[in-house]
């Protein structure tokens, strides 16, 4: 498993046991829980590169990842994790949880916004109402207690009270603001909120941006970097995301680069290889293993 320079989550560990111990119930993680381990480097263009995965949900390329801040946290056992879906266009990214054993709370409670984004309470609450009565199988309620009782887990009472105080605590702890809910956060106090920002687009060129990264303080810089992946402006324009990653290695931000690029060199090794059969590709989603598998 790679997690840079991060030790694997002690719950990471215990999910992989106690993926065994289903298996030996005849049950599994994936079919009765929604959860595929990864262990693998497992990234689209999409994820954001201070995320790192653990976990997908085996469609749409749905996964579940650990928001290292851009390094700033300390134990990925308190980190966030954020969900991404690569096929959501305009809301690929957002919060399911402020730490993997929430996450798990979340898991046994109620997966629904591990699959979908809800813009708010009110959004989630809606949906709950309207939606059809679904019933686990009694496979997937044995898997839920084995679940509850291997990770003392407590039932969240509310899911939409629960993610409008998720967003409150992040909102709460973001230096600036960005397109998606993530924002970024202060390295230090002496962190500037003020100045330039850049908000990608359309029209934003490799000048403009190179005079921005000339210009701007660290968190600008940050969120800027957050937000070209949403226009994908990295994907359109390799020379822009050459500045950026140039930026991110300037800042100290290497593992971060290569993350980034990952996806991206996939996508354009494997356009140069369907080129003669099919033309210009225009691939904006792939999957990038270890193994160097497409998906």
């Amino acid at each position: 498993m790679n997690y840079g320079k991060y030790a694997v989550p002690e719950t990471i560990k215990e999910l992989l046991k106690f993926e065994q111990e289903l298996k030996e119930s005849g049950l599994s993680l994936d079919f009765h829980l929604g959860l595929i381990l990864q262990d693998e480097r497992f990234r689209y263009i999409s994820t954001p590169p201070d995320v790192i995965p653990f976990a997908s949900a085996g469609v749409d390329g749905i996964h579940y990842g650990f928001l290292t801040d851009f390094g700033t946290v300390s134990d990925l056992e308190q980190a966030y994790i954020v969900c991404v879906s690569p096929m959501s266009f305009g809301d690929e990214i957002w919060l399911a949880a402020p730490s993997i054993h929430e996450f798990l709370r979340v898991v046994y409670t109620d997966n629904i916004i591990l699959y979908n984004h809800f813009r708010d309470a009110d959004d989630l609450r809606e949906y709950i109402q309207q939606r059809e009565a679904e019933y686990d199988s009694e496979e997937s309620r044995q898997a839920k207690r084995m679940l509850q009782e291997r990770f003392a887990i407590e039932p969240i009472p509310d899911m939409p009270a629960y993610i409008e105080e998720l967003g409150r605590k992040r909102a709460e702890e973001i230096g600036l603001t960005t397109k998606s809910p993530l924002g970024v956060v202060r390295w230090s106090p002496d962190d500037s909120v003020d100045g330039v920002r850049l908000i990608p687009d359309a029209s934003t060129d490799l000048e403009s941006v190179r005079h921005f990264l000339m210009k701007a303080p660290r968190l600008s810089k940050l969120a800027f970097i957050r937000d070209a992946q949403t226009p994908q402006l990295l994907y359109d324009d390799p020379e822009v995301r050459k500045l950026v990653t140039d930026e991110l290695v300037h800042m100290g931000l290497e593992e971060e680069a290569v993350q980034l690029n990952i996806p991206f060199e996939e996508v354009e090794s494997y356009s140069q290889q369907m080129a003669p059969q099919y033309g210009e590709s225009t691939l904006s989603i792939l999957t990038w293993s270890d193994e160097e598998s497409l998906e």
